[in-house]
């Protein structure tokens, strides 16, 4: 069970006698790649309520610092409509494969659902769609079928909301009723989590118990 959550990125959870600190953002994007992996082809579809028009969106992630925009990369304004040609022209991939519908006018319309109630956060969805068009390897399948899938779980990285968002308590029944049951029961870690930080035991109880015992 999920004991308690830190303003650092971290979970603490008990597991039987065990207590493990945890890094929720690192776990749910593996967690949504392993998914994304599993399910290629048969996830359905998150429609939008409204189209996002992909160079809109491109324009404003150029406009931040994550993005790394310098002038010597071009005018932003050409980047963004390159972005539209690049995806518009993948787009019955995309739609096929992973459930990402874009129209012919370069207009996003669906996303994947990846985890049933846990939807992306839509602030994310410009530098998801420039980050599709320069972090996506185009020229090899099976580069193209990894990176996608990483750059999909990045989207749907679950991170710590910011201090007086009105959804701290979504955020958390999300952790602890929808993430936390699927890594339980669903994820496959590899061997690295106990060596990246990822998952770190810091107590057993049992031997606790047998320290309180002594005393």
């Amino acid at each position: 069970a999920v004991v308690s959550t830190q303003s650092t990125g971290l979970a603490l959870v008990q597991v039987l006698t065990k207590l493990y600190l945890m890094d929720y953002g690192r776990l749910s994007r593996a967690l949504v790649y392993q998914k994304v992996v599993f399910d290629f082809r048969n996830m359905s579809v998150f429609r939008l309520s409204e189209g996002a028009c992909i160079r809109e969106m491109a324009m404003l992630a150029l406009g931040q610092s994550e993005s790394g925009w310098r002038e010597d990369h071009g005018p932003k304004e050409e980047l963004a409509d390159l972005a539209v040609r690049l995806l518009s022209s993948k787009r019955e991939m995309l739609a096929d494969y992973f459930s990402l519908e874009i129209t012919e006018k370069g207009v996003l319309t669906g996303l994947p659902v990846v985890i049933e109630n846990y939807p992306p956060l839509l602030q994310r969805l410009p530098m998801f769609l420039l980050r599709l068009s320069t972090e996506v390897d185009w020229d090899t399948e099976k580069g193209c079928f990894e990176s996608l899938s990483r750059e999909i779980a990045r989207f749907y990285t679950l991170t710590e909301p910011v201090e007086g968002d009105p959804n701290v308590r979504d955020w958390k029944f999300t952790l602890e009723n929808v993430l936390w049951p699927l890594i339980r029961t669903v994820y496959i870690p590899d061997e690295t989590v106990t060596t990246d930080g990822t998952v770190l035991q810091i107590a057993d109880l049992h031997n606790l118990y047998k320290v309180f015992e002594r005393c």
